[in-house]
């Protein structure tokens, strides 16, 4: 086991990827599984924002107060996770991602908690 906590720590190695939704829930335990991974010394290098509405869906009254509220949370989430690179993901296949980042792939982790690390 400490073999591969070597491994999982190395980063030039091995790097995390967080999976988010926009989702009050989901975001307070992502944020939490965030800050415990720095802690102990693995390196965040990114994360992908899931199950987006498209843009064009949110055209439609349907989905009017979701799009809405999805779009707070992706404020939120920015706001939160800043630093990192982050990629957007709708539904839809053939569009390619929407990656916002600092840097060209990789950025500098938050300045909290202490224990986080770039690559």
């Amino acid at each position: 086991l400490m073999r591969v906590r070597e491994l999982l720590i190395a980063s030039n190695k091995t790097s995390v990827r967080l999976v988010i939704n926009p989702e009050k829930m989901v975001i307070t335990e992502t944020q939490r599984a965030y800050t415990y991974l720095c802690l102990y010394g693995y390196t965040v290098e990114s994360i992908v924002i899931n199950r987006i509405i498209p843009k064009d869906a949110c055209e439609h009254e349907f989905f009017d107060e979701k799009c809405k509220e999805q779009e707070k949370y992706l404020q939120t989430i920015d706001e939160i996770f800043s630093p990192l690179c982050s990629e957007r993901r709708t539904p839809r296949r053939s569009t390619r991602p929407n990656r916002r980042c600092t840097s060209m792939t990789r950025t500098r982790t938050p300045s909290w908690p202490s224990g986080c690390r770039s690559r």
